[in-house]
């Protein structure tokens, strides 16, 4: 599932090439649902112009002239790409947006996971109120992180995948920030000190940084792609995700693997005891 970096990229990529352009036509895939109906979000879309594109945790969203957002959460399969009217389409496209200047903006989603959605601005505010700083928000200080962390009484893995409480975080930079603050996966939140808040934060904000450097990570799945149908690189720089019996690139002790919540969980025992 594209997380915190995946998503940056194509939300910059998409700010570079879409930002003051009017969209022209939208075509719907005939069995896919949108919100709110076909008939509303179509004419919300035609002839307004993209003002600007944000991030809102792990969802896009294209902020339009006339005062709507049209979001996108690619969840496990979900991709957008930028194309050319007369490129062949994709399967399991599902929503097609073009441009006056003849460029095609194309959400597609295999397992339907995914979605768009077309908000107006409560509904927007709505859907910001329902996630957690990012740890690149300035209102996430340390003591911000302790007191987050201290309301639930649950293992700090778990805790960084829910996005309520922090977002942007998914299983594999979750895995990755925990090893490089040397902290245990199935370490209680409520152990979480001032000492461990900090090196955590700051590991978050390592390793998402240089994940956006790397335009994301691609499984071997091959799912995740930037707009233009490129790989990112950054699952050449794993510490730990997907390392499972595999030498500590600090202290050479074979990685483990565990589940938690339902999730492959990497770590290394010796770097990061309970």
């Amino acid at each position: 599932m594209p997380e915190l970096p995946e998503v940056e990229t194509i939300s910059q990529d998409l700010k570079k090439e879409l930002k003051g352009k009017k969209i022209t036509a939208v075509l719907i895939e005939k069995s896919y649902v949108t919100h709110p109906a076909k008939e509303q979000f179509v004419k919300a879309l035609l002839n307004s112009n993209i003002k600007d594109i944000r991030r809102i945790a792990k969802v896009i969203a294209l902020e339009l002239s006339n005062g709507n957002f049209l979001t996108f959460h690619l969840a496990m399969t979900g991709r957008l790409l930028l194309k050319s009217a007369g490129d062949a389409k994709e399967a399991h496209t599902k929503v097609i947006l073009e441009f006056e200047d003849g460029k095609q903006l194309r959400f597609s989603d295999v397992r339907m996971f995914g979605y768009v959605r077309l908000l107006n601005q409560d509904e927007f505010e709505a859907l910001k109120n329902k996630y957690g700083p990012s740890p690149f928000h300035k209102s996430l200080t340390t003591e911000k992180l302790v007191e987050i962390l201290g309301k639930k009484k649950t293992q700090i893995k778990r805790a960084l995948l829910e996005q309520d409480l922090i977002s942007g975080l998914g299983n594999i930079y979750a895995n990755d920030s925990l090893w490089i603050a040397m902290i245990h996966p199935q370490t209680d939140t409520k152990k979480i000190d001032l000492n461990k808040a900090e090196k955590l934060l700051l590991a978050m904000q390592e390793i998402l940084t240089e994940a956006v450097a790397h335009r994301g990570s691609t499984l071997e799945d091959l799912m995740y792609v930037d707009i233009y149908g490129k790989s990112g690189s950054h699952q050449n720089h794993f510490r730990v995700y997907g390392r499972a019996g595999k030498p500590c690139i600090r202290c050479e002790t074979p990685i483990e693997s565990i589940i938690i919540g339902g999730r492959s969980t990497y770590f290394c025992p010796t770097c990061q005891k309970l």
